[in-house]
């Protein structure tokens, strides 16, 4: 299980608002006329195509202002100051320019384009929704370059990805041959909206040797070297970025990110606070800030976060999974389910979904529900072995032990490095009393994961019902090791030292487990046992009392 649905997620395909964002800067960089009826067409015109190439988006603004005070009526100047605005996260006023200009002129597409891609949360779903639609339709019949990018970041608005990706296709080989600068800034980033990041890397890269102190290839260059791995030169890129432009907080996101995958969540989370004091409504900058909270173990703030993001977009899906995952984490399992049935909804062929829902119900031993929700998994991918492994495990649980070596069979069969299976498979073969064959699979599941810390947890714990002591405590310590803040692993070393004769040890360990989970009974109930071996039976007695408290819950 994990926050995110796409677990590559990468910085530039963030399946939510942003991913249109990152679209629709291309387009106030782009195919932006000057009005034909400005006081001074031919200095302005320079001075506003120099300002809107290199990002300098404050000063374009002023410009745009002076050219409306002349001419309060010029829809053409008012979707291009709307333009710069969404560029500086200042959408109120960006929408406000947009309804002055449809209002002068009704199907103005480029209007309607704009007013398509403003965030929900500032033009209402509905209007997006109604502006998407009649931008489709004023430009079905028009096959030039602008209008191919517009309306791709137009399906990206609607979540209609497929005819958004087939629309950047048609622009990639329209411009294949292209030397021009402003088709060579389009093309690298409909490369990286493809991921296609090498690509883009090797464009952006030629385009900020001619341009280095542009901000904008700066980011994009930047967004490219994240996406490729190329951590170090992204991140003294995004600093760059900050020098030129200190409130991009399209900057300072992608820039917590880059930070995210170095494992520094503390330093990306005082990015992503940055980014959210210039823009409230960032829900890149939310849904992050929150897995990194989750991250941290801090659940309140995160969601907190999760709920924030919602509230901007009801039917995001990367932060309903994320929202559910750390639900889970706090033993949540309803709150998880309701989630990710809000997900399959919204998705019905969204096999991990349904997947996630299935653990979910499997949590709360709803076993039948688990069973229906993974079924319909399969049936969206049905050669997973995710999939058929889940399913074994919920066939285990219900009992139906043959069935479910058949489905982990097949897994191992269709994905033979993956330590999953056969950790799955131990711990059924455990359930079954079949302690050798149990200790093999989770061998297996150990050589093709050695830093899987619940692994060796689980193979002490089969080692304990084999009686091999020595071998439990052994693996038990080294699941501490990796990670000391689990309760199991002290739970079945404690076994195994109660098993030796080692009472004050076992002691120790019991009365770790329960620190750690303090519902265990089993934990409960090992430790009066030992109390019992030490001759303690006031203590003994009120651990009892606590199991019988805990079992009547």
């Amino acid at each position: 299980m994990t926050h995110n649905q796409n677990s590559s997620e990468t910085l530039w395909v963030f399946g939510d608002s942003m991913n249109t964002r990152c679209l629709l800067l291309i387009a106030t960089l782009l195919f932006a006329p000057v009005p034909a009826n400005a006081a001074k067409p031919v200095s302005d015109a320079a001075t506003l195509k120099h300002y809107v190439d290199f990002g300098e988006f404050k000063e374009a603004r002023i410009l745009w202002t002076k050219m409306l005070k002349r001419n309060p009526n010029d829809a053409d100047a008012l979707v291009s100051r709307a333009r710069v605005n969404l560029s500086l996260g200042n959408d109120q006023s960006a929408n406000s320019d947009l309804n002055r200009a449809l209002t002068i002129r009704k199907n103005f597409a480029l209007a309607l384009f704009f007013k398509a891609a403003t965030f929900p949360d500032i033009s209402k779903l509905k209007e997006t929704k109604e502006a998407s639609k009649a931008y489709l339709a004023l430009t079905s019949k028009t096959s030039d370059l602008e209008t191919h990018y517009r309306r791709a970041v137009v399906y990206s608005c609607i979540k209609d990805y497929k005819r958004s990706e087939q629309e950047l296709q048609d622009i990639l080989k329209k411009t294949a041959s292209s030397e021009e600068e402003d088709v060579q800034l389009i093309r690298g980033l409909v490369q990286g909206r493809l991921s296609k990041f090498k690509e883009g890397l090797e464009t952006f890269a030629r385009l900020s040797a001619r341009h280095p102190d542009s901000p904008v290839l700066l980011t994009y260059l930047a967004h490219c070297q994240a996406s490729t791995g190329k951590f170090d030169a992204a991140i003294k890129n995004f600093s760059r970025v900050a020098e030129l432009e200190p409130n991009d907080f399209y900057n300072e996101g992608a820039w917590g990110w880059a930070l995210e995958k170095v494992k520094k969540p503390k330093e990306a989370i005082l990015h992503y606070d940055k980014a959210l004091k210039i823009q409230k409504n960032y829900l890149f900058g939310l849904r992050r800030r929150g897995i990194c909270y989750s991250d941290l173990k801090d659940y309140r703030r995160a969601i907190g976060d999760f709920d924030r993001a919602l509230l901007i977009d009801p039917d995001d899906t990367d932060t309903l999974s994320s929202r559910a995952y750390t639900y889970a984490c706090l033993d949540r399992h309803a709150k998880a389910v309701d989630d990710y049935n809000r997900m399959v909804y919204l998705n019905p062929k969204d096999a991990y979904a349904w997947r996630e829902l299935a653990r979910a119900y499997a949590n709360l031993s709803r076993w039948n529900d688990a069973l229906v929700a993974i079924n319909q998994s399969l049936k969206q991918a049905p050669k997973s072995a995710a999939n058929l492994r889940v399913r074994g495990w919920i066939q285990g649980e219900m009992g139906n032990y043959a069935k479910a070596h058949a489905d982990l069979n097949e897994a191992i069969r269709i994905d033979p490095k993956s330590p999953n299976a056969h950790f799955t498979s131990g711990v059924l073969f455990r359930e079954e009393k079949q302690y050798a064959k149990s200790i093999a699979e989770l061998t297996k599941a150990i050589q093709l994961d050695p830093k899987n810390e619940q692994s060796y947890c689980a193979r002490g714990c089969s080692e304990v019902r084999a009686s091999k002591y020595e071998d439990a405590i052994a693996d038990c310590t080294k699941s501490i090791q990796l990670n000391s803040k689990r309760s199991h692993p002290y739970f079945s070393r404690g076994e195994a030292y109660l098993a030796l004769g080692k009472h004050d040890c076992a002691l120790v360990d019991f009365t770790k487990a329960i620190e750690f989970y303090p519902n265990y009974t089993d934990a409960y109930s090992k430790r009066a046992e030992v109390y019992q071996k030490l001759q303690k039976p006031q203590l003994a007695s009120r651990d009892l009392e606590k199991v019988k408290q805990l079992e009547k819950r």
